[in-house]
């Protein structure tokens, strides 16, 4: 499958940190079969983006001490709640967590050399260790089979409960099935959409490609001139400068909400074909 670049992804989370959010995606393909489905990877993007609070922290705010003598976490040594406290896109947490992570961390990462209950910060500054212990938490609790069918709430409790059957909700969780959602949809329009080349839209035929905030070029400008001409009612007419910027990814996703469409402003082929459409 097709993996999101940070650029695709931006909509999505427009305040992540670039060391944080682009590190993160680009280790996506070391997943290999235990994230290679769009429900699989939606479902652990919109888990991490709350955990990291939008992929802008890898360390917890709170300082720790109230996992202080938690020994269900296995901390049983004094000061074991602060130094073994939330850390990378998940959260990882517990003296017992970093421990039994470690193993998967070495093997997956080849890093022979890693000890996280030594070295516990290494969830929150190095950024392929802090995903390696996402990624195990996910494969322990079994939740790709969760979002393989697209149930966000019990990954949810999965990751925030530690039990993908609690009763009891998740933190967030509404902010958690919500923001799956959004993702899957990205991943659902970029898998039909060929790999950018890397170049401006002017560089490449634009009628395939998924159009969204940030974007320039002639693509744009036509985008634009077909929103202008749909006359959408309260819509501010658009200036045809080939720039997506607020303004036309604002028009855009009252269109969507016109033709019932996902308002995730992101021209994709759901959109082009209903812009196409004769009125």
């Amino acid at each position: 499958m097709r993996f999101p670049t940070r650029q695709e992804l931006a909509p999505l989370f427009p305040h992540a940190r670039a060391d944080i959010l682009g590190p993160f995606l680009d280790a996506l393909p070391l997943a290999g079969t235990e994230l290679d489905s769009v429900e699989e990877v939606a479902g652990f993007v919109g888990q991490c983006g709350i955990e990291s609070d939008h992929f802008r922290t890898y360390e917890e705010y709170a300082s720790g001490a109230a996992y202080e003598g938690r020994r269900d976490l296995g901390n049983t040594q004094p000061g074991d709640g602060r130094r073994y406290k939330g850390r990378g896109p998940i959260q990882l947490t517990g003296r017992a967590n970093y421990r039994a992570a470690t193993p998967f961390v070495r093997e997956l990462l080849h890093r022979s050399d890693i000890d996280l209950v030594k070295t516990p910060t290494l969830v929150e500054t190095d950024r392929a260790v802090g995903f390696a212990t996402s990624l195990w938490y996910w494969r322990e609790h079994k939740l790709s089979r969760y979002a393989r069918a697209r149930d966000w709430v019990a990954c949810s409790r999965g990751v925030n409960r530690g039990d993908p059957h609690s009763r009891s909700s998740a933190n967030a969780e509404r902010e958690r099935v919500s923001l799956s959602n959004r993702v899957l949809v990205t991943l659902q329009h970029l898998q039909a959409s060929p790999a950018s080349p890397g170049g401006s839209v002017d560089d490449v035929d634009p009628s395939p490609r998924l159009l969204r905030r940030g974007d320039r070029g002639d693509a744009v400008e036509a985008l634009q001139r077909a929103l202008n001409a749909r006359g959408l009612r309260g819509a501010r007419k658009l200036d045809t400068d080939g720039d997506f910027g607020t303004l036309t990814e604002d028009v855009l996703k009252m269109f969507q909400k016109s033709a019932g469409l996902a308002q995730d402003g992101v021209y994709g082929p759901d959109t082009r074909a209903a812009l196409e459409k004769k009125e």
